[in-house]
């Protein structure tokens, strides 16, 4: 008799422990300067991730999570776990302190859920760096983002297919006119190219973006590496407004060499756009009406050269744009309104000289 009740204890409770599904249970987290768990992301979820479920009722689960944190940056978590959840989406919810859309998954066989939802799998998206390396007066950290040595345990899986690896590269000068990089890596579809007037915290400075579309292959550092294939160019953006003209050492033509970068693309030429217009009194006080304002900004970039009216910052004028194909030759000024101030105090001049001309004719 005992021995029966021996056979039938092991027999229930074998039965009982492989009741339940086997199921992924783990979290893969793509969060800004945190190094995601890719064992966990689809569809080759590690082994050592599958638990078995504590509950019959319980199916394999997937939630799926994307949203943005409070700095405004994306946000992916892959949720897997055993549960008895709803499938379906909800859009404007939270989850923990990110605000985005959320998607349950769910299935009924053993390990069924490797899936990464509306995301895709991860042999279809590229993988990429993601971190950030800050160099600041007094620091430079961490010195395992800098390129091209990056380290493999920053690398994620991009959550959309249409993701590429992208570079950052933000410059700028501190209140102390120390110097401030910023090198960010990160999965996007971005638009590549050199961007002035751009700020990162509390600094005011200038970023140019680089995309690739191999695996981890932001490993570069912009316009930092001093890239021998691509044309160097002043970047900078001199302003002359109704009482004030700066910075200086962006007015052509010598241009300060601490404004020349490298440019992002092949195909980039140095450019200068002027603007140029007359204060129509939308600005500033009263007596600057009259006044001359000037816009000029040295970039890398394409475009049409060519003239166009435009309003920027209330002043309404023309918009001149100059490209050049050789290092560092954006320096010109385009037809900068000193000229206009010349052309207007010696206009009687010319006038003068007009009908002295006709009468001599006649």
């Amino acid at each position: 008799m005992m021995r029966f009740c021996s056979v039938l204890v092991i027999v229930i409770v074998s039965v009982s422990k492989g009741f339940g599904l086997d199921c992924y249970n783990c979290t893969y987290r793509d969060v800004p300067g945190i190094g995601a768990r890719k064992d966990c992301y689809g569809p080759n979820v590690a082994q050592a991730r599958s638990v078995t479920c504590p509950s019959p009722n319980d199916t394999c689960v997937t939630l799926v999570f994307a949203g943005t944190d409070l700095n405004g940056e994306d946000v992916v978590v892959i949720d897997r776990s055993c549960g008895n959840l709803e499938a379906g989406c909800v859009n404007d919810t939270n989850y923990e302190d990110f605000t985005g859309s959320m998607c349950n998954y769910t299935c009924s066989t053993d390990d069924c859920n490797t899936g990464n939802g509306w995301l895709g799998d991860s042999e279809e998206n590229l993988e990429c760096y993601s971190c950030t390396f800050l160099d600041v007066p007094g620091t430079a950290a961490p010195m395992d983002c800098y390129g091209p040595n990056v380290a493999q345990s920053h690398s994620i899986t991009c959550p959309s297919k249409d993701d590429k690896c992208v570079t950052s590269v933000f410059s700028s000068s501190n209140t102390n006119g120390e110097d401030v990089i910023v090198v960010d890596r990160s999965c996007g579809n971005p638009q590549t190219g050199c961007v002035n007037e751009t700020n990162y915290e509390d600094h005011e400075g200038s970023t140019c973006t680089y995309t690739c579309s191999t695996d981890d292959c932001n490993t570069g550092n912009g316009w930092l590496d001093g890239s021998e294939e691509n044309l160097k160019c002043y970047s900078c953006t001199f302003q002359d407004l109704p009482g004030s003209a700066a910075p200086m050492d962006c007015y052509g033509p010598n241009v300060a060499q601490s404004h020349s970068i490298t440019c992002p693309s092949n195909d980039d030429k140095c450019v200068t756009t002027v603007f140029t217009s007359s204060n129509d009194g939308d600005i500033g006080d009263e007596e600057d009406d009259g006044n001359i304002a000037a816009i000029i900004t040295r970039w890398c970039g394409d475009p049409q050269p060519g003239c166009s009216d435009r309003t920027v910052q209330g002043f309404t004028g023309s918009l001149c744009t100059y490209t050049c194909d050789t290092d560092d030759c954006n320096t010109g000024n385009g037809a900068h309104p000193t000229y206009f101030n010349q052309l207007i105090i010696f206009a009687p001049v010319l006038v003068l000289l007009k009908h002295a001309l006709q009468r001599q004719t006649n």
